[in-house]
């Protein structure tokens, strides 16, 4: 139905705007969503205060803290935890071999 993919998509727009004026207001400039995640999306910004190119991943808290996923109405349960996630591409980046990006 063409009505109803078309509410989704400017309920997706709604939703992107609301992400950029959230990471703006925590001093992210330029963000622009690269993708979108089974549980949130991706973006790239520049950090203001260091004025440096990051990459950001939003994931819903809901869908996050119940490890699951929602793919084409259906729930499934997923193995993912963004807090090792985060602490693998730490680790990663700030190795000497990790390239600048």
């Amino acid at each position: 139905d063409y009505s109803a993919k078309e509410a989704e998509r400017l309920a997706q727009i709604k939703h992107e705007r609301k992400l950029k004026a959230i990471l703006s207001k925590r001093g992210y400039l330029k963000s622009t969503k690269i993708v979108d995640t089974l549980q949130g999306t991706i973006w790239r910004a520049i950090q203001k205060s260091t004025n440096t190119p990051v990459v950001i991943k939003i994931t819903s808290k809901e869908l996050t803290s119940e490890s699951t996923v929602i793919i084409n109405g259906q729930k499934y349960e997923i193995s993912e935890n963004i807090v090792s996630e985060k602490n693998i591409l730490k680790y990663l980046s700030n190795d000497e071999k990790c390239p600048k990006s």
